[in-house]
């Protein structure tokens, strides 16, 4: 990864979207941003700084993770790939020696060390010298995006397209489509005249926005963080013979910090050039992390998707309005006085055509009750439980700016009396923060 550097005045990019126009705050992007764009280099106290202006903390001003010691303890078990029946340790450590001594840069130690490091372990998904630049900036310093030398990732195929398009700046960070999405393992190298600063500064880095990416994952759909205190993202390290291994999660803001902070923890290490046993206690490490990351990675979007079904198009239009035969207070919920036009269809993975929609409904004589009802219909039609469409019409609404209430939009959650299907009204004076420094929303 080159190091940190900015242009003396970078710019501030923001997204062009109707909450803009209408004057509503909006998220600062990296989209605008790439690594050519910056030629001062920063230097380590500086980047540090920023780092800590973000809320990063380094592991000696970090709290552990609640799964610290279980971490450690998985990172340590044998593997039968490694065992001395299957894998002449004397004999590979002599090769990997010689390519580490002949490494004298950079790029000679990711095509020797690392790639012997990771050899024979080629089965996740993720890319190398990545520029995460599709991901939004932790907050509004001026750091370029996150490149690491290597990194894991899932599938692209493997999150629901509608969750991946109302997180993407917090788990795609690829510009291309199709490539592996919600990255929780990097790996950062030097060689032999690598800065350890630098270095730390660079897994630092990586950690806390792989996190933010998983926080995104665990609190999807609500509309507050779930904050709890596991690790989240997971981080290697390599210079001069010596491996790190590093784990990160986010804790939640307090008074006096008013943003989430992203603590680092050390995990383990070895300096794998003194023995064969070392060489081998080395890439056990590694091999255990990054499928422990694989594992955690693809249980949370495995839960999120079902928590959120993928939405597939209806096969026709919308919903017909309730016959003249349907309950008084169903029709008066949905009928209205003039024609809707069938192409406003809310079963899409855009949020903003959520909104088009909604708002189309209330130009055309809904109520607003009517209006979201309406809506909720077409996730039924679609397959969607009720609780399910609720969710998703909620979070695709409130990610394109509307303001909607918690229990506006009922799930069918009748313990409290309400009456199935019943839509809550927004009182006259009530509004809702649409956005907290960290995207989310706020109640």
């Amino acid at each position: 990864m080159a190091t940190l550097s900015i242009s003396p005045s970078p710019p501030h990019p923001r997204t062009s979207s109707p909450s803009a126009r209408r004057g509503r705050a909006t998220s600062s992007r990296t989209s605008a941003l790439s690594p050519g764009a910056f030629t001062r280099s920063i230097g380590q106290l500086e980047a540090t700084g920023l780092l800590l202006k973000d809320g990063v903390l380094p592991p000696h001003k970090s709290r552990q993770s609640v799964d610290h010691e279980e971490i450690r303890n998985t990172l340590s078990k044998a593997r039968r790939s490694l065992s001395p029946s299957v894998f002449d340790a004397k004999v590979e450590f002599a090769k990997f020696a010689a390519d580490s001594g002949k490494a004298s840069n950079e790029q000679a130690v990711m095509h020797g060390p690392i790639k012997f490091l990771t050899k024979g372990h080629e089965v996740h998904d993720g890319g190398l010298d990545t520029s995460f630049i599709k991901l939004e900036r932790l907050n509004d310093t001026p750091l370029p995006p996150p490149k690491p030398d290597f990194w894991d990732g899932a599938d692209s195929e493997r999150l629901s397209p509608a969750i991946l398009a109302a997180l993407g700046p917090q788990v795609n960070p690829c510009a291309k489509g199709g490539e592996p999405n919600c990255p929780n393992f990097a790996l950062e190298a030097k060689g032999p005249d690598g800065t350890p600063g630098v270095l730390l500064n660079q897994i630092l880095y990586n950690g806390a926005v792989m996190a933010r990416g998983k926080l995104a994952l665990d609190s999807f759909p609500g509309h507050s963080p779930i904050y709890h205190h596991r690790a989240q993202a997971f981080g290697a390290s390599w210079l001069d013979g010596t491996l790190k291994l590093f784990a990160t999660h986010t804790r939640a803001p307090t008074e006096q910090r008013p943003m989430p902070t992203y603590h680092t923890n050390l995990l383990d290490g070895v300096f794998m050039l003194s023995t064969p046993e070392a060489m081998v206690q080395g890439m056990t490490l590694v091999r255990n992390l990054r499928d422990y990351a694989s594992v955690l990675r693809n249980k949370a979007i495995d839960e999120t998707n079902k928590a959120m079904p993928p939405i597939s198009p209806p096969s026709s239009g919308f919903v017909a309005p309730p016959s003249d035969d349907a309950p008084r207070s169903k029709r008066a919920r949905t009928e209205t006085p003039s024609p809707i036009r069938t192409d406003c269809q809310p079963i899409d993975n855009r949020p903003s055509r959520a909104r088009q929609c909604f708002e189309l409904l209330l130009d055309r004589g809904f109520t607003r009750e009517g209006a979201l009802e309406y809506q909720l219909q077409q996730y039924l039609k679609a397959g969607h439980t009720r609780k399910a469409g609720a969710a998703t019409l909620l979070h695709f609404l409130r990610s394109a700016g509307e303001n909607i209430e918690d229990g506006e939009i009922d799930d069918g959650d009748d313990a409290n009396g309400a009456e199935m299907g019943h839509v809550k009204p927004l009182h006259a004076g009530q509004r809702r923060n649409t956005d907290d420094s960290n995207g989310h929303v706020q109640s």
